[in-house]
């Protein structure tokens, strides 16, 4: 390891947030482990690590090469993870518990794994959550659920941690311009067509929102730039909100009757 560089370990690296995420810290002058799932990460200054976060074995091996090679690890941040869009009656068990255990689960046990390395850094854990861990929103019911839960959980887990100098962050975005968007569209256009949902009405209204408002998707960069500084500051927030406009949702929220606001 070269003196004086801290290390990083970046779930889902091999695109979108994850990949900017990777870049961004590649600049600032960390050592980079990029976690990626199938699509290996080839970009310059970036050391790839498979990283399936629903696999034991990938993340006892993932931990160990850090371990071993870097003696250290200053910085987890969990962003691996999809979205799971589709009314719940029309969703099968197996894909809402796909969902969880990316999402959640994986998480979990990821950050379980690396806590005697970022406890001896005193290190920093910066959790990939979403607005819609503060929001609900028809079609969301899964994913929203999952994101919720990361709120908590990285709420618990700062205080469980304080006291070993372990800081935790999570960074909360809007709509972003990736693949994770398009790919959650493809999913909720998949049970629109295979069931002729009831919930049909829903559906035709995601698609017009998504069509019309393109303008209101942030770039991953800006997401990234929150996510170093949680990771760099003497003095990192326990919550980044990255929504530009759409952070309106939250102050009707805030203001306004549920049923208004619904």
């Amino acid at each position: 390891m070269e003196s004086g560089k801290k290390v990083v370990l970046i779930t889902g690296a091999s695109s979108g947030i994850g990949l900017a995420c990777a870049g961004m810290f590649r600049d600032a002058g960390w050592t980079v482990y990029a976690g990626f799932r199938s699509h290996r990460i080839t970009a310059p200054g970036m050391l790839p690590v498979r990283l399936d976060v629903c696999k034991g074995q990938d993340i006892r091996r993932a931990v160990a090469l850090v371990g071993r090679r870097e003696g250290r690890l200053d910085c987890l941040v969990n962003n691996a993870g999809f979205g799971l869009m589709g009314a719940l009656e029309d969703l099968e068990a197996k894909d809402i518990c796909l969902q969880f255990e990316t999402n959640v689960i994986g998480l979990m046990l990821l950050t379980r794994a690396v806590l005697p390395l970022l406890r001896e850094a005193r290190g920093r854990i910066v959790n990939v959550g979403s607005m819609a861990g503060l929001i609900e929103f028809p079609l969301g019911c899964a994913y929203c659920e999952t994101k919720f839960a990361v709120e908590g959980l990285s709420d618990s887990l700062a205080m469980e941690l304080s006291d070993f100098g372990v800081k935790v962050s999570i960074v909360e975005p809007g709509p972003i311009r990736t693949n994770f968007t398009q790919a959650a569209a493809k999913f909720a256009d998949k049970l629109e067509r295979k069931k002729g949902s009831p919930y049909l009405p829903y559906y035709e209204i995601r698609k017009r929102l998504m069509s019309d408002n393109a303008w209101l998707y942030l770039p991953p960069r800006d997401v990234a730039r929150a996510v170093l500084h949680a990771a760099a500051s003497e003095r990192p927030r326990r919550k980044y909100l990255v929504a530009g406009p759409m952070g309106l949702y939250l102050l009707a929220k805030a203001v306004l009757p549920q049923a208004v606001f619904e």
